[in-house]
């Protein structure tokens, strides 16, 4: 499985950099919800993994399909129910030989 990671554009407020203002919690804002955004998107190709591994490629494909297709909430109610501060967290790799967590 390869995954792509599309760069993020930064942009620096201008009248920060004029004012040499410290950064608020507020400017790092955005870019706290593109690495969240991403790090879900982890999270969902590994499931789709397990799934295609351990159960079968049809409910792999099915995963995608509401991925797609589904409201973000909808989504990981079906299929991360009970899980949810798992998205919160990194994905980690399986040790050589380990099957991951299902």
């Amino acid at each position: 499985m390869t995954i792509l990671r599309h760069a993020a554009t930064i942009r620096l407020d201008p009248d920060a950099l004029a004012s040499k203002r410290q950064y608020r919690k507020a400017d790092y804002r955005p870019l706290q919800i593109f690495y969240n955004e991403k790090c879900f998107q982890v999270h969902v190709m590994q499931e789709y993994a397990i799934k295609a591994l351990k159960e079968n490629i049809q409910t792999a494909q099915a995963l995608v399909n509401d991925y797609f297709h589904e409201p973000a909430g909808t989504f990981k109610q079906r299929w991360f129910r009970g899980r949810f501060a798992e998205l919160e967290e990194a994905v980690l790799p399986t040790p050589t030989g380990a099957s991951p967590a299902v």
